[in-house]
């Protein structure tokens, strides 16, 4: 099943309490962004995918069937969850992704809810597993790839520390890795078309929110997704093979928000002080200017301070 199973494939199976089934006309239906994918990407074919006797419902795109593949579903719980399912049923190799119309239970860093409307990015990508030198820095070459991806589209992002996407200072995505045996999911989530009200944040929310839209990029969740995916391996891949991981971080710091700018740090056992971003220190922490010094945390919240 595995060896069909490639290009962009709609699966609209539906799995209970994980993802509701769909098609083609659902999805079109689903916002302007996807019915131009949908339309775009078309004709769509129908495919069996499921063993005989199954209720199979899969359509392939005509106008891509080879290569890793690439899963639309309909709304689900989480993308990651989707992901991980796949690969149990061993249908999503390295380089996979699966990509979400939207999610009911959609998951952020720490476990915090990631508010998921239709007619943005719900993105699970599986990336290869890493030698023991970059364990620390998986997010962080996550991120590096995006924002490099993202300048090939004309738009430029900049990496907030640890795992969030910024542009002109407001968040537009984040990055959520989780590892699980012999697998890597890299969990990408883009606002395209909304982001929640400065209300549905939490209250200690360290930037505010915007969708890319706000700022004029007009992308659709489909076509976005795969040219980012289209130049996210080679960017990825190159950066591992030319770069040690401490050349790495020093290279990183180009692609980092607030560089030399103030911020506030939290790291919940002391009380919240102010600092200057520094850079990045050989083990993926913050190098941070301080009163006393130089220091570097593994860990935190950074809120960045308007001048």
């Amino acid at each position: 099943m595995a060896e069909r199973w490639k290009g962009i494939v709609l699966w609209g199976t539906g799995l209970e309490n994980m993802a509701h089934k769909t098609d083609p006309l659902q999805m079109k239906n689903a916002s302007e962004g996807w019915l131009a994918d949908i339309r775009g990407f078309g004709p769509w074919q129908t495919m069996t995918m499921l063993p005989e006797g199954a209720e199979s419902r899969c359509w392939r795109s005509s106008g891509s069937t080879d290569g890793v593949p690439l899963v639309l579903t309909g709304r689900c719980s989480s993308v990651m969850d989707l992901a991980w399912h796949f690969i149990q049923q061993e249908w999503l190799p390295e380089w996979g992704s699966v990509l979400a119309l939207s999610q009911w239970s959609g998951r952020g860093q720490l476990g915090r809810e990631w508010i998921s409307p239709g007619g943005n990015i719900y993105g699970a990508l599986r990336i290869p597993l890493l030698s023991p030198s970059w364990a620390n820095l998986i997010s962080l070459l996550t991120g590096h790839a995006l924002i490099r991806s993202f300048a090939q589209a004309g738009v430029e992002i900049k990496l907030k520390w640890p795992n969030d996407l910024v542009h002109e200072n407001k968040k537009v995505g984040g990055i959520l890795i989780e590892e699980k045996g012999n697998a890597i999911i890299a969990g990408i989530g883009i606002n395209l078309n909304s982001a929640p009200p400065s209300g549905a944040l939490r209250s200690d929310h360290a930037i505010a929110a915007a969708s890319l839209s706000e700022f004029g990029c007009n992308f659709t969740p489909l076509s976005l997704w795969r040219e980012l995916m289209n130049h996210f391996r080679s960017i990825f891949e190159n950066t591992l093979l030319t770069l040690t991981p401490s050349a790495f971080t020093g290279e990183l710091q180009a692609d980092l928000a607030f560089l030399g700018e103030k911020i506030r740090v939290d790291e919940g056992h002391r009380r919240a002080y102010e600092a200057t971003v520094a850079g990045i220190s050989h083990n993926g922490g913050l190098i941070l200017k301080t009163d006393e010094g130089l220091k570097a945390i593994r860990s935190g919240s950074i809120c960045y301070i308007r001048a």
